[in-house]
């Protein structure tokens, strides 16, 4: 029985009087009825497993049953195919391999529903019980030896690193062990005191911070299958007689596969190699003792089942030499084989068509579709229905929607439940649910009514994109320094980065950045310090010169920078003060037509994207002209933060123009636009060379007039003729596309308009002008649901290479790019790819010919008349085609970064996993910059990579003066990263008006041990990263919650990094009452003030604390302040440091204070103030 804890009276009648616990048909159990007896299913005790006729019905089912499970989600699992056939090389979803997992091992959890597509059902499995067998878990309190525990995790498949952040890891550090489960979604951190399991709690990959405890972890094996020693011995014996029966070509690719298994076997090289000794015999239901069979829609099942078999069989036919693999029978279950098991088994029929024999749903009818736009109807039936007693439940996908119907309910006094419970309606009230339903219904008999979204709304659900938090990075901080980077210090300029190394002296040890200078000259610079050591970033072609410790042209160049960048930084103000002066339009708010808009958006809005439309909207809504930058990778959503932006500036009564900068492009967001706007009074138009003269004068006539509201086009808009009655907003797709005479006329335009501009890849200026401020960014770093990286090769060129990687295109129905950047012989090129690939049907296009031949061309090419187009680099703002999936590029380094990376933007634009192949030319010498062109593009492969991108080619390409055209200037010679940060600071004086308050750097050289050792942090990344936070760490609530997170990520803090912490904090007292430096000499310490800032000498003494006995001043050395040391060990020293400055902090707040109500000879504040200070000094170590 389902617990009655879990649901509402109501619906504790309706599942009771349903009896899904021994029903033998739920036929008539669609929509949401459907998913709400699945959910109920899934609740009681064993496994049930429900088949569907294809892996798209399974995840909309999964999706739909998770509504009424709440907190019981994980009860549900969805079983997915790894692969579309055991012959498609392309790799697994990692999510749907942790889906596999977590089915596999559901009993052992507590059972629940199972949802698998007939894919699966087939697929021949080995050995369930001895891979539940090496299922284990752990308990807190339960005494374990961490080494065996380790060589179980070893022998299980997980992978040990230094830091837990992918599923199938673990980590050991101390008392703690991390391990990432693939069943699970976070994380464990395991806290061991001897071998007793002390704790277990989840962490976050994000920052390793733990949040949750738990009793239990339940730990599976990573892959699907476990093989001993023999196993192994046998199937790679077995296999090396079989390499010696095959052909060259299949024989090698078999001998490839082999030593890939022995390498790192995975489930992948398991089921391709197994059968060559023993083909497995059990089905998926043998992982579980109690199991219930249900099959979605029986006879499509099993019909599904015989096609998917009949099409892997052709698959294998279709290969012939091009796979060394077994045929189908040796991978899956015949159809009819597995149709007679479920038969015998016994199964239940699950179907959305009704039974005439059946009378289990005779009340319930489901709900009709909706008919009147504005609501009014559903809003006077639900009040009805509320007012008669029924118990409503309404589940919306879309969150917006959501909030807004119950606002309009709440207007029209209809009373609202709030439950923490999918199942706890009310009599008489709503509930509100978020997520998936297909079709609502009534029950008559027990008054329950169910609305799902499309039984309220006309228009499609949106669709839920996974949550996310909004990303904010720095820029600099992408940097990773590796030994044998160029780097910069604040103070002593450039040299090379030679790693970390730890030193001793005096018995104290302390790890130190060492930076090699010219000749023999080395600086180790202390931890506390590594804040002022930068990546260098500089000029195409230049190579900094590494300086020496002692020479004086360091300090020379940065003070010609800081000149420089004084003049700069007026520059600045006064185009910002050009800006603000400028009279711009504030837009008004949205209005319902703007939010009617918004909501046919079919997707979620993902985190990034929606800050970006509400900064977007909030600069439109102000008096100074917009300027901003919005930056994303293909797909990611950047036009609809235009579209938004551009209806909101229509609904005001403004004009737009939005400036593309191809043909292609041009045509693409003509369609897009009107396609968003269909149903709203938006008139769209488009100027380009598609558009006849007669035609174009007339769009122009329109726009002169003011009746057309979005202009689209080329640089065409850049015009003279070109003249707008009420323009407000201009939408730049591709700046760096744009030559500089058009450049020069968009500054024109926006010194009076609002502008947005969209990049995947800015140009370096535009990066500057962002990061500098002149500019607002907004950066949309989500990929899209189910967005998968490009694959991305780098190699000289390879016939054989490209025509396997067109071939293997061609086999899954896709199409290709071939990128050949030049037209003189790109019809060489065509007749050398036909005479490669004679089966492949080609076309070639350029800019060189007729506009309406490549236009003719690429609709020819989405229409799927050609399967592979050569073209030059015109594609790289073409058409979104998402069946194109493989993009090969010839003579890639002739191409500039952001070239190769908006061309591979081309591809991968679907669900399906896309490869990129960037040949250089074999027998030339590649150019430096070519080369780390090439390296960039191949290490950058992960998703919402653009803007990483954008910062190297910074690097490649240079930067130089940020409001000239130069690509050449002062940042070569000291560094970007110190060039911005001069320029900020000269900006921020310059607004002021007068010297800002100095910022004291302050340094701390007294002796302790001070470093992390390797036994507590073993990865010298995460130890940098740490050092650098404690360095550039100003407060001391943040030192306390970073030492709060040390603890919690890697155990207890040992001594020897206790003294990082004590420094830290010394510094800080330091920054804060004026002090640059803190030393030891000898027998005392020396406080070195600022300029200006030496403490009041008759007010220190005055106070009379005996603190001051140890307090003496040297003649010749006015801007410090010495103190002897009485008690010479560590904790003593620091401790004198610390209250002495504590001290000088209180003085300052209570002279303050003394000037306006005391008066200057009064020192009765001060000595109390000394006295208790005393005192906190006693108790601080």
């Amino acid at each position: 029985m389902i617990n009655s804890m879990t649901r509402g009276a109501p619906f504790d009648a309706f599942l009771t009087a349903l009896q899904l616990e021994n029903c033998h048909s739920l036929s008539g159990c669609g929509g949401a009825l459907g998913a709400i007896c699945l959910a109920a299913i899934a609740r009681q005790p064993g496994v049930t497993l429900l088949f569907t006729p294809s892996s798209e019905r399974a995840r909309d089912l999964a999706r739909q049953v998770e509504v009424w499970l709440g907190q019981a989600s994980h009860r549900l699992v969805c079983m997915l195919p790894e692969r579309d056939s055991i012959y498609d090389q392309t790799p697994a979803d990692p999510d749907v391999i942790a889906g596999r997992l977590a089915a596999m091992s559901l009993e052992a959890r507590g059972g629940g529903l199972v949802i698998a597509p007939a894919e699966v059902a087939l697929e021949r499995f080995f050995r369930p019980e001895h891979w539940l067998a090496n299922c284990f878990e752990v308990k807190v309190g339960s005494d374990i030896k961490r080494e065996q525990l380790v060589g179980r995790l070893v022998a299980s498949g997980y992978r040990r690193t230094s830091l837990v952040e992918e599923r199938a890891t673990f980590a050991v550090r101390g008392s703690l062990l991390d391990i990432f489960p693939p069943d699970c979604e976070f994380p464990f951190r395991l806290d061991f005191f001897g071998d007793e399991l002390d704790s277990i709690k989840l962490f976050s990959v994000q920052n390793q911070r733990s949040f949750d405890k738990r009793e239990s972890l339940r730990i599976i094996p990573v892959n699907e299958y476990l093989a001993s020693q023999d196993e192994l011995s046998a199937l790679s014996e077995r296999i090396a007689d079989e390499i010696k029966n095959l052909d060259e070509r299949r024989s090698s690719l078999l001998e490839r596969k082999l030593e890939h298994f022995l390498l790192s076997p995975d489930s992948r090289d398991y089921k391709e190699l197994k059968p060559f000794h023993d083909k497995g015999h059990g089905f998926i239901w043998d992982y579980w003792q109690n199991c219930r069979l249900f099959v979605d829609e029986s006879e499509q099942t099993f019909t599904a089942a015989e096609e998917f078999f009949t099409n892997v069989e052709n698959k294998f036919l279709q290969l012939g030499d091009l796979t060394p693999l077994l045929p189908p029978q040796s991978y899956y279950h015949p159809a009819k084989s597995f149709c007679e098991s479920v038969e015998e088994r016994g199964y239940v029929r699950f179907s959305r068509f009704g039974d005439p024999e059946s009378d289990r749903f005779a009340n319930i009818e489901v709900q009709p579709p909706p008919t009147d736009p504005s609501r009014e109807t559903l809003l006077r039936e639900l009040r009805q229905l509320s007012e008669a007693g029924w118990a409503i439940a309404i589940v919306i996908n879309d969150e917006t929607r959501l909030n807004n119907l119950r606002g309009l309910l709440g207007e029209r006094k209809v009373r609202i439940h709030s439950s923490a419970q999918p199942f706890g309606i009310k009599a008489g009230s709503v509930l509100f649910l978020k997520g998936l339903a297909r079709r609502g219904f009534k029950d008559f008999k027990r008054r329950i009514a169910v609305f799902a979204e499309e039984d309220i709304y006309l228009g499609p659900a949106r669709e839920a994109a996974p949550r996310r938090h909004a990303t904010r990075q720095n820029v600099f901080n992408l940097q990773q320094m590796v030994p044998g980077d160029i780097v910069v210090h604040a103070d002593h300029g450039i040299a090379e980065f030679r790693g970390i190394q730890t030193m001793t002296a005096g018995g104290n040890t302390r790890e130190y950045i060492l930076l090699q200078y010219a000749g023999t000259d080395r600086l180790y610079v202390p931890t506390d310090q590594v804040h002022k050591v930068s990546r260098y970033l500089g000029m195409e072609g230049h190579v900094p010169r590494i300086h020496s410790l002692n020479s004086k042209i360091w300090v020379s160049q940065k003070n010609r920078v800081c000149k420089n960048v004084e003049l700069i930084a007026k520059e600045l103000l006064e185009l910002y003060a050009r800006r603000h002066a400028s009279q711009g339009y504030a837009f008004a708010e949205d209005c319902d037509m703007q939010r009617q808009m918004e909501e046919k958006f079919p997707y979620t809005e993902t985190p990034d994207q929606m800050k970006a439309i509400v900064d977007t909207k909030s600069d439109m809504q102000s008096a100074i002209p917009m300027d901003r930058l919005v930056c994303g990778d293909v797909g990611y959503g950047k036009t609809e933060v235009a579209m938004r932006a551009a209806f909101k500036a229509v609904c005001s009564g403004k004009q737009v123009a939005v400036l593309s900068p191809t043909t292609l492009l041009a045509f693409q967001h003509f369609q897009t636009f009107q396609k968003r706007f269909e149903g709203f009074p938006v008139s769209i138009d488009m100027v380009s060379r598609l558009r006849k003269p007669a035609e174009q004068r007339a769009i122009l006539k329109k726009a002169t007039a003011g009746t057309l509201d979005v202009l689209i086009g080329t640089h065409r808009l850049l015009s003279s003729d070109i003249n707008f009655r009420d323009l407000g907003l201009l939408i730049v797709d591709e700046e760096q596309r744009f030559g500089v005479k058009h450049k020069e006329k968009l500054k024109q335009l926006k010194a009076h308009i609002d502008v947005l501009t969209l990049t995947a890849t800015p140009i370096p200026r535009t990066m500057q002008m962002a990061m500098s401020g002149i500019r607002q960014i907004s950066i949309i770093d989500t990929p899209p649901q189910n967005r998968r990286p490009v694959q991305t090769y780098v190699a000289p060129f390879d016939p054989a290479w490209v025509k396997r990687a067109i071939i293997e295109e061609l086999k899954r129905g896709g199409q290709i790019y071939y990128v050949y950047n030049r037209v003189e012989t790109i019809d060489k090129k065509m007749a050398f790819l036909r005479e490669l690939v004679p089966e492949a049907r080609i076309a070639v296009a350029h800019g060189q010919m007729p506009e309406d031949q490549v236009e003719k061309t690429m609709l020819a090419f989405v229409q799927q008349q050609f399967d592979v187009l050569i073209a030059t680099t015109i594609i790289e703002s073409g058409l979104d085609i998402p069946n194109v999936n493989t993009l090969i590029v010839d003579e890639a380094e002739r191409l500039g970064l952001s070239q190769m990376y908006q061309l591979r933007g081309r591809v991968g634009r679907s669900a399906r996993q896309a490869w990129a192949y960037f040949f250089y030319s074999k027998h030339r010498r590649l150019t430096k910059e070519a080369s780390e062109r090439l390296e960039t593009i191949e290490e950058h492969t992960a998703l919402g990579s653009g803007f990483r991108i954008a910062l190297r080619d910074l690097q490649i390409r240079g930067a130089g003066n940020i409001l000239g055209e130069s690509q050449s200037g002062h940042i070569a010679s000291i560094g970007l990263s110190l060039y911005m940060e001069l320029l900020e600071e000269a900006v921020t004086r310059a607004r002021r008006g007068q010297a800002a308050p100095e910022k004291v750097d302050s340094a701390v050289e007294i002796p302790i041990t001070a470093y992390f050792p390797t036994s507590y942090i073993a990865d010298e990344e995460t130890r940098v990263e740490l050092y650098s936070r404690l360095a550039r760490c100003s407060d001391e609530v943040l030192l306390h919650e970073i030492r709060e997170e040390c603890e919690d990520r890697f155990g207890l803090l040992p001594n020897d990094a206790e003294g990082l912490f004590i420094i830290s904090r010394i510094r800080i007292l330091a920054s804060s009452c004026g002090v640059k430096k803190v030393s030891r000499v000898l027998n005392h310490l020396r406080f070195e003030f600022v300029d200006n800032r030496l403490p009041d000498i008759g007010s220190l003494f005055q106070s009379g604390d005996s603190l001051l006995q140890q307090i003496y001043f040297e003649p010749k050395d006015r801007t410090s302040v010495n103190m002897n040391i009485l008690l010479d060990t560590p904790e003593a020293v620091f401790a004198d440091a610390e209250a002495f400055m504590r001290l000088l902090i209180q003085l300052r707040e209570d002279n303050m204070l003394r000037e306006v109500s005391i008066g200057k000879d009064d020192t009765r504040v001060l000595q109390s103030a000394a006295r208790k200070l005393a005192k906190r000094r006693k108790n601080t170590f």
